[in-house]
């Protein structure tokens, strides 16, 4: 039968070696999701630094086809100039729309269109 050795003190060695992998993971996986989230950060202003905001008039709920819009069914969000078209209505058109009736349905956050509206009579 081969003879065990033991090291003078080999168990507080494992034990110590084992606290100190699992240390070392926290602090990394710590370090790289706080550089991650710094990252998204730096890259988001950089993407939105030369957008032009201008408000829109969005569905504040989900509204069906054939309801009559009032103030309590639309809001304003800001949208980059950039993607909004003369189709958009405009936050300071949102009076025009008030009482009229959609021709679509619209998911709550989308842009209202002119062409979502029947037309006044």
């Amino acid at each position: 039968m081969p003879r065990e050795t033991s090291l003078p003190g080999g168990d507080q060695f494992m034990r110590g070696l084992v606290i100190g992998i699992v240390v070392t993971t926290v602090v990394l996986a710590t370090a790289g999701t706080g550089a991650a989230f710094a990252l998204r950060q730096a890259s988001r202003r950089d993407v939105t630094r030369c957008w032009n905001l201008v408000p829109v008039v969005v569905a504040a709920v989900d509204i069906p086809k054939d309801e009559v819009l009032t103030a309590n069914t639309i809001a304003q969000r800001q949208f980059s100039e950039q993607f909004i078209t003369a189709s958009v209505v405009k936050a300071d058109e949102a009076p025009l729309i008030i009482n009229r009736r959609t021709q679509a349905p619209l998911l709550a956050g989308d842009p209202i269109r002119w062409g979502d509206l029947q037309v006044a009579k």
